[in-house]
């Protein structure tokens, strides 16, 4: 979602998968809304239906595609509102939980979950809720000790077609073939192996804001080393599923 340009109502529809009716730009960046023909509702931001209001509007489906973010949040919270379900969504440290006002649980946030308006939610493992935040502080720990390279490498390594291809590959609008699959594992592998390489710098850079960096000639600057390990962190955070 960083540094894409803001699409057009056009290129919103293309992305709507299946068919559909009375789609209708949403006030804000990149936001869509629209009815399917069995009468769900949708709404989908840049590419992602970030929640799907079931017919009757009584189940909601809710999904970040990877991208915990304020707008992202406020997207889904304003159909939880809408529809009066009583559920909300609220980051604490980095994590996102789902609170339920009617049934007083709480829940950690998972793409895919269910909340129904009745029942609360369909499936909540009370036991990953509770260790979460031990979860993130140990996950913290071991971007930080992958990071450290950083500090003393004598270059900061380029993109090149030999790094790990889910992170050099790109769609034609950006992303890379591990963002558009949503697939997570080869980020762990990499940290676990301390397997960084320039396409993954590139990407981080990019995604954050700092892509001019690379355009600029600044990557090797010693001064923008900071920098370079901000836009990872936050990065390999919100790709493992976290509001970085």
């Amino acid at each position: 979602m960083y540094g894409e340009k803001r699409p057009t109502k056009a290129e919103l529809v293309s992305r709507i998968q299946g068919a559909y009716e009375k789609a209708r730009l949403l006030s804000g960046r990149a936001t869509i809304e629209y009815y399917r023909p069995n009468g769900d509702y949708a709404v989908l931001y840049h590419h992602t239906e970030v929640i799907v209001a079931k017919k009757g509007g009584r189940r909601f489906i809710l999904d970040s595609g990877g991208w915990r973010t304020p707008t992202t949040k406020d997207r889904i919270n304003t159909v939880l509102n809408k529809y009066r379900t009583g559920f909300s969504v609220y980051q604490q440290n980095s994590l996102w939980y789902v609170y339920s006002s009617k049934h007083g649980q709480v829940c950690l946030f998972q793409d895919g979950m269910v909340l129904d308006k009745q029942r609360g939610f369909r499936k909540c493992d009370l036991k990953q809720t509770k260790g979460a935040d031990a979860q993130l502080k140990k996950l913290k720990k071991q971007i930080d000790k992958f990071l450290e390279p950083l500090d003393t490498m004598q270059e900061i390594p380029l993109p090149d077609t030999g790094d790990c291809w889910m992170c050099h590959m790109e769609t034609q609008d950006g992303r890379t073939l591990g963002e558009v699959s949503g697939d997570r594992d080869h980020i762990k592998s990499h940290i676990e192996e301390g397997y960084l390489h320039g396409s993954l710098i590139y990407r981080a850079l990019q995604a954050t804001g700092y892509g001019h960096y690379y355009q600029n000639g600044l990557i090797q600057w010693s001064g923008a080393r900071d920098i370079i390990k901000r836009a990872c962190r936050r990065y390999l955070l919100k790709q493992l599923g976290c509001a970085a």
